[in-house]
């Protein structure tokens, strides 16, 4: 009993470090506000923006011409709504692998600690980075990733960010499928288990049954829609599914539930196993520890939002009041990101140790009626959010097509549309962890969009403005190298690991 009260005692002091330390953090992290280059431009940047949510905005210069997303100017930005914005799109799946990915290293107490460090160390760094692409933004003008690879960096080498954007939105999209299909069939299970008469019905609500069906009947028909910009409240409603899941997992973890000998233990899917002391180094931190790097580095990988939100919250605003409106902006976001972040993952290794399931929520008990709540959460939040997903992958794919067959009619377009959707629904059917899924795609892209999109886009200015700034030059080469390594070796072993 009082091993178990210690390890409580221990989880409650992390969980209040955490929420003290990632906002310390996130502003100690913060670049300044004015820009690299020196200049106190008071030059009004241009805007354009879809009408769509700002949290999946596009340059609609290279759209298929006539993909129905009109041009309008919406409500202003505020800095509080950038910053639900930016926190709700690095709350997504990723977040939800982050358990796994720390037990793939570690089974221990002090494993724990130090998975906690690393993550409030990614926090620091993806908010440095993230302000480094919105500076990079406020000199060019432009209002999209790619539009500000290419002003900076150079237009022969546009389509190396332009394909990221496109294969991450295919790949959430694919996991987005997966955490439908398993929460869904979770849910419906447990509602036919409390009504034994329907029992003939539990063939017609398994995983691949359950994934069809929201695939033809649900996603089909939201994917087809020509606008998305009614889907906007779903920021909202995922930042509050997301703080209920933060809060609830540490409940559990607090109250022993799933420990032996508690109410859950023997009803939970996979057998939670109670984290031990460490005997050697090796159990504390290893090379396997970049597995859950390349899982914090998928959660925290929404750069690409930067300039649209930027040039959003900052139109008629001068520059350097615009960078300081939205340092603090994504200040909350991180903020707000690293403690759920954090918090997940704590709860998740602490309750379920290493035999954590790659989706969290799959390794709560199905009669655990606070986990239910949390699925629905979950489940809405996810359901709303894959169109804005989805449109992404169409934008770029149909920019990709317009350059050979021109612009594309309304059912050219339709047929686009479903044809990309059963490309991304096919992998869910066969895929069923989505940790390794995350982990890889963070090694690969996240180093990408993390650490070398932002410091090629610095250095990139700065050599077309000729100008020397010796401690930004060593930053801009210590994050490329970073990203390099990390990507590479997050390759390897997350290779090894998948074989």
């Amino acid at each position: 009993m009082s091993r178990a009260m210690g390890r409580r005692k221990l989880l409650v002091t992390v969980v209040i470090f955490v929420m003290v330390g990632c906002p310390s953090l996130a502003w100690m992290a913060r670049p300044g506000f004015r820009s690299f280059t020196g200049q106190k431009s008071s030059e009004v940047v241009r805007w354009r923006q879809l009408q769509v949510p700002q949290a999946t905005q596009a340059d609609n210069s290279e759209l298929a011409g006539g993909t129905a997303l009109a041009t309008e100017t919406p409500k202003k930005a505020t800095v509080m709504s950038t910053g639900v914005a930016l926190a709700k799109g690095m709350l997504g799946s990723g977040a939800l692998s982050l358990s796994a990915g720390a037990a793939a290293f570690t089974h221990t107490s002090q494993g724990l600690g130090v998975a906690t460090l690393i993550i409030l160390g990614m926090t620091m760094l993806s908010g440095y980075t993230f302000q480094m692409v919105a500076e990079s933004s406020a000199d060019t003008g432009a209002g999209d990733f790619g539009n500000t690879w290419a002003q900076s960096v150079g237009k022969s080498t546009a389509w190396l960010p332009r394909m990221a954007v496109g294969i991450m939105s295919f790949t959430t999209c694919t996991v987005y499928a997966m955490i439908l299909a398993d929460l869904t069939s979770s849910i419906l299970q447990t509602c036919l288990a409390a009504l034994p008469a329907l029992g003939a019905l539990k063939p017609f609500v398994a995983r691949t049954p359950t994934l069809i069906g929201l695939t033809v009947f649900v996603l089909l028909p939201l994917c087809l829609a020509e606008d998305f910009s009614s889907l906007a409240f779903t920021s909202t409603l995922g930042l509050a599914a997301c703080a209920y899941l933060a809060l609830f997992s540490i409940w559990r973890a607090v109250d022993g539930s799933y420990l032996p000998g508690g109410k859950f233990f023997r009803l939970a899917p996979y057998t939670p196993c109670p984290l031990c002391g460490a005997r050697e180094l090796n159990d504390i931190v290893n090379p396997r520890a970049l597995i859950f790097l390349s899982s914090i580095s998928t959660a925290y990988m929404n750069h690409g939002m930067a300039p649209a939100t930027f040039q959003e919250l900052n139109r008629g605003v001068e520059r350097s009041e615009g960078l300081r409106r939205y340092a603090l902006a994504v200040l909350g976001a991180f903020g707000l990101a690293g403690f759920v972040c954090t918090a997940l993952m704590i709860a998740g290794l602490y309750t379920f140790g290493d035999n954590v399931n790659g989706l969290l929520l799959s390794n709560y008990a199905g009669t655990d009626l606070a986990a239910a709540l949390g699925k629905m959460g979950v489940l809405l939040s996810v359901l709303f959010g894959f169109p804005l997903n989805f449109l992404l992958l169409r934008t770029e794919v149909a920019a990709i097509v317009s350059k050979t067959r021109g612009q594309l009619d309304q059912n050219e377009r339709r047929l686009l549309s479903s044809g990309l959707l059963l490309a991304t629904a096919l992998p869910a059917l066969v895929l069923k962890d989505i940790g390794v899924v995350q982990a890889t795609l963070g090694a690969i892209f996240g180093s990408y969009l993390v650490f070398i999109a932002p410091a090629a886009m610095s250095r990139g200015l700065r050599k077309q403005k000729r100008l020397r700034n010796r401690g930004r030059s060593v930053v801009e080469v210590l994050l490329a190298a970073c990203g390099v390594t990390l990507g590479l070796l997050g390759l390897v072993i997350n290779l090894r690991r998948s074989l």
